[in-house]
């Protein structure tokens, strides 16, 4: 995670081994999370909302680009750091980097990690701005080229609808 510069909390110490698993102690970040500020009554500006969908769009661009996917990536697992520069972008911090996995395929990686963190607002009847949305896609993309692109947007919508059809299922 820190190769593909993504903040995380570092593992403190190992709290207790069970056969070949363990239980990690992590530090504690001090924060909101992405999902606390979009469902936040609270007056809440347009920028700074821009701003966390586009660092939150790059996260998933470098996590999918060093070849690894988050399998569990929610707005619950993301924190905002405030910072005490005004020109310095938000800091975020991926709380739960347990989920990662290695991912052999690029498309496929952001497609999973975007498909989760677009799934728990849906449930939980969040509607989370297009224009949010699309700022977040674009900033995970990057530079794919067309045909990526493409392939991109049928295996999203595919794996939207897909989710969207389990969870009312349940």
């Amino acid at each position: 995670m820190l190769k593909a510069g993504i903040n995380t909390p570092q593992p403190a110490t190992p709290v207790y081994r069970a056969g070949r698993f363990y239980q990690l102690e992590m530090p504690f970040i001090e924060g909101a999370t992405a999902y606390d500020l979009l469902k936040s009554e609270l007056p809440v500006s347009q920028d700074l909302l821009y701003e966390l969908a586009r660092e939150l769009g790059k996260i998933v661009g470098r996590i999918a680009r060093a070849g690894l996917r988050h399998r569990d990536l929610k707005l619950e697992n993301v924190v905002v750091k405030a910072s005490s520069q005004e020109a310095t972008p938000l800091s975020l911090w991926l709380i739960d980097p347990v989920g990662i996995r290695s991912s052999y395929s690029l498309t496929d990686s952001l497609v999973c990690m975007l498909d989760r963190l677009a799934i728990q607002p849906l449930n939980d009847g969040l509607a989370v701005p297009l224009s949010l949305q699309i700022i977040c896609i674009q900033s995970a993309l990057g530079q794919l080229s067309g045909i990526q692109r493409r392939r991109f947007f049928q295996l999203l919508r595919k794996s939207l609808l897909g989710s969207r059809l389990r969870a009312h299922q349940i």
